[in-house]
């Protein structure tokens, strides 16, 4: 990936990507934000940008939503991305109201 990076189309679209995740349009769902927030992770940190500002977002959506409006797959990857730029603290309800959740159902959505 470090030399995908150093490609000028590459660094564009991680640049792409980063701006569409700090303001994501009303059309992607969280499976997706999850994706890419995910896929981001495993970048170099140069082209991440603010973690705060790049994961924050998405977070903060997956907090919002309902428990039934949410897969255990999108909210792991979203977790996992937190824990890789170590901002999961700042994150503690969120991890909290998941983890909550995924009790409450007995595991029933974890394929």
């Amino acid at each position: 990936r470090e030399e995908l990076v150093r490609q000028p189309p590459v660094r564009k679209l991680c640049l792409r990507i980063q701006d569409l995740l700090k303001l994501p349009p009303s059309g992607f769902g969280l499976p997706t934000l999850a994706r890419a927030v995910w896929n981001m992770t495993h970048f170099p940190e140069d082209v991440r940008g603010d973690p705060k500002a790049t994961l924050g977002p998405t977070a903060r959506l997956l907090s919002g939503l309902q428990p039934t409006e949410w897969d255990a797959d999108s909210a792991a990857k979203v977790l996992w991305s937190l824990a890789k730029v170590d901002i999961i603290g700042e994150h503690k309800k969120l991890v909290s109201q998941v983890v909550a959740d995924l009790v409450r159902d007995k595991g029933r959505r974890v394929n």
